[in-house]
């Protein structure tokens, strides 16, 4: 789902693109490699990583939290059956075929991982969708190729990857033409579930950015973000699962698991019984996941930190 570009992973070194202002975050930005072998900009790493992706097969999402995400991609857009819309790293991407089932939108994305990206297009195929315009390739490269072309510009956990979150929103609204929807779905790594992550699995922290919606608002504001919405989604939930220190069963990552499947199987109840009110109860502190949408402005705004030649 993730593109290692001009736009840099995490992982990658440092550049003009991967500004950070969280001094806590440099390690991350310090090597294309972390001491593990880990290689964030791999196209192998996620085609791997993605191997077991849900793609649609028909069936409603399972989860919570990918219902809410699918249900806020489609309330808050708006989108409609004549207009076009763009997953950014689409990857294996279990949302775009939904979308074009729910809509009749015509469908684009791109992503850098050949076989993620053909399981999607062989989704969209199932369904008698044309998926022709589904794009192997970096960001950077589509983005440019197709400048103010989309009424709807869509990302579903991608942002997070990167270590210029500007350059990153930034590019949403370099494809979305004058008066498009931008929408950008991210996992809640703050409060709650950012503890847990640096408890329970802390390795994580080497490809995904501490993030908040605060942060993606204000990113989107500076674009010129118009008819902002920003909601947290999907209840309360842990989102990482507990790593297995050197491949091993520790007692800590027993416990780790059932506190998980327990938050989380009570967090699953909880959302369908009373989805309103488990995403009070969740809101910044609990909830796994946050959508911010806006509108692109008529009228151009200065989006140059996104363009690697410009920087």
């Amino acid at each position: 789902m993730r593109q290692d570009t001009a736009l840099r992973l995490v992982s990658q070194p440092e550049t003009a693109l991967t500004r950070e202002a969280d001094p806590g975050f440099d390690s991350a930005l310090g090597g294309a490699r972390s001491s593990d072998g880990f290689d964030g900009g791999s196209p192998a790493f996620w085609e791997g990583y993605m191997a077991d992706a849900e793609v649609y097969d028909g069936r409603p999402f399972r989860s919570a939290p990918d219902r809410a995400l699918l249900d806020a991609a489609l309330t808050f857009t708006g989108l409609w059956q004549s207009e076009t819309v763009v997953e950014l790293g689409c990857g294996s991407s279990s949302f775009l075929s939904r979308i074009a089932l729910a809509t009749g939108a015509r469908v684009a994305g791109v992503d850098f991982a050949p076989e993620s990206l053909a399981r999607t297009k062989a989704a969209l195929r199932r369904l008698g969708f044309d998926n022709s315009r589904l794009v192997l390739g970096t960001i950077d490269e589509f983005v440019a190729a197709h400048e103010g072309e989309f009424d709807v510009v869509l990302s579903f956990g991608l942002i997070e990857h990167f270590g210029d979150l500007e350059a990153i929103i930034a590019a949403h609204f370099r494809c979305a033409r004058p008066g498009a929807r931008i929408f950008i779905a991210a996992p809640n790594l703050a409060h709650v579930n950012l503890a847990w992550i640096r408890l329970v699995a802390p390795s994580l922290l080497t490809w995904h950015r501490p993030l908040d919606l605060a942060d993606v608002k204000l990113h989107v504001l500076s674009c010129g973000g118009a008819d902002l919405r920003a909601e947290y989604l999907g209840g309360v939930r842990l989102f990482a699962n507990p790593e297995r220190p050197n491949g091993r069963r520790s007692l800590r990552f027993v416990t780790g698991q059932i506190v998980r499947r327990c938050v989380n199987g009570l967090g699953e109840l909880t959302y369908r019984l009373a989805p309103a009110t488990s995403t009070r109860f969740a809101g910044a502190r609990l909830s796994p996941f946050f959508a911010v949408c806006a509108s692109k402005p008529d009228s151009p705004v200065s989006v140059s930190a996104a363009t690697p030649s410009e920087s």
